[in-house]
């Protein structure tokens, strides 16, 4: 990812801030700076539209952020995972009791240094209680889901581009949103 950006910073100064300029706000909508990474090199804005099939954007078993009310708006441009680095700390409670120091690893806005071995990316993990709310109208909100609802755990992508699989266990609480708990602290 450092490469790609800073080929991109070479040759256009202002690749990051071209076209209008949404914000990345909560953990799974990204900014349009992000969109247009997506854009480049992962898959069309067609391709991305079309979220009911599988695409790139959304872990194979996420569904419930795939619904058609999910969708590209003054939010940003939303994703099935935990999109970390260069949050609006301001926009959500990243430093909860059981993650202190969680606001300066998502509110980073450069890799490398003091959060180089945090993950960026992540499967999803999220309920509306702490530990319990995994499901809504018979959809889990989580990936990777367990019959209860709950999931088993979640892939986490890291700066060196290696993805580790970590058990539900292991993933404590990252953030917390009117309600909402979103679990991506790795233990």
């Amino acid at each position: 990812m450092t490469i790609i950006f800073l080929n991109n910073l070479a040759a256009q100064p202002n690749w990051w801030n071209q076209g209008p300029w949404l914000p990345g706000v909560d953990v799974s909508w990204c900014s349009s700076a992000v969109n247009r990474f997506w854009d480049e090199y992962l898959l069309s804005r067609e391709d991305l539209a079309n979220k009911k099939k599988n695409n790139v954007i959304f872990c194979p078993t996420q569904k419930w952020h795939r619904e058609d009310n999910n969708y590209a708006g003054a939010s940003g441009y939303l994703c099935g995972y935990f999109y970390l680095p260069h949050r609006d700390t301001g926009s959500i409670n990243y430093s909860p009791a059981s993650n202190p120091r969680g606001d300066g690893w998502v509110g980073r806005k450069r890799f490398g240094g003091r959060f180089s071995h945090a993950p960026i990316l992540s499967d999803m993990k999220q309920s509306t209680q702490l530990n319990a709310g995994w499901i809504y109208s018979g959809e889990a909100y989580s990936s990777h889901r367990q019959d209860s609802g709950k999931p088993k755990g979640g892939n986490f992508l890291f700066e060196d581009g290696s993805v580790s699989w970590y058990n539900t266990n292991k993933i404590d609480v990252g953030a917390e949103m009117g309600g909402w708990f979103f679990y991506y602290k790795v233990n």
